[in-house]
């Protein structure tokens, strides 16, 4: 798969802010970036212009899906892919927006390396009132250096005026057990246990008289 490079245009203005997604769900690794910010005299038709045709590998191939969620008041749009597992050390997102990144797999492990600033192209970090970078998975957690874990997510709050920006994430290669399985077999455990406890004290009662 070739690079791409990233073209973002974000206007000067305040009440910015982004959030970037990662979700490593079996063999899949999708990417996810969410920008919004205030309106200005853009009308959408500009916006699209200037974003559905970013994301373009050197021979004109299209990558990254395009979506314009903008109303009356802000610009918001995203921008996602859906890489295999095999590619994603060379996804486009993550290479070309931060200073420095690494994705690999060692034995039984993927490894996420991230650090320094988040700017793509053309794209104004320093513009940013907040950045927020999200990684779920149904992988096993080795380690990581999240700021925040919240309903299974592992989320960095990015300070957008540093230049010392720090990721760690290591996954196994195994997924997690499915825990309504896990619950499922559990309580027909359960039950079997209940009810030869039942036969057991029944036929003790009945051996008693």
């Amino acid at each position: 798969m070739k690079k791409i490079f990233i073209l973002l245009f974000v206007f000067l203005c305040c009440g910015c802010s982004a959030k970037y997604e990662i979700s490593f769900i079996d063999n899949y690794i999708t990417d996810n970036l969410s920008v919004t910010y205030k309106r200005n005299n853009e009308t959408n038709s500009q916006i699209d212009s200037l974003f559905s045709n970013s994301f373009y590998s050197l021979g004109r191939e299209k990558l990254y899906n395009y979506k314009n969620n903008s109303n009356s008041s802000f610009i918001s749009f995203d921008l996602s892919y859906k890489y295999d597992v095999n590619d994603y050390a060379i996804a486009n997102i993550p290479n070309n927006c931060f200073t420095n990144y690494q994705f690999f797999k060692e034995n039984d492990k993927y490894y996420f390396f991230a650090d320094g600033s988040f700017k793509c192209g053309y794209y104004a970090y320093e513009y940013l009132d907040s950045l927020d970078i999200v990684i779920s998975t149904n992988h096993v957690v080795f380690d990581d250096n999240s700021d925040e874990q919240k309903n299974g997510k592992y989320i960095w709050h990015v300070d957008p005026n540093t230049d010392d920006f720090s990721l760690r994430f290591v996954v196994s290669d195994n997924v997690k057990k499915n825990n309504i399985i896990m619950y499922f077999l559990f309580s027909i455990l359960f039950l079997i246990l209940l009810f030869g406890l039942y036969i057991f004290y029944r036929n003790r009662k009945n051996n008693e008289i």
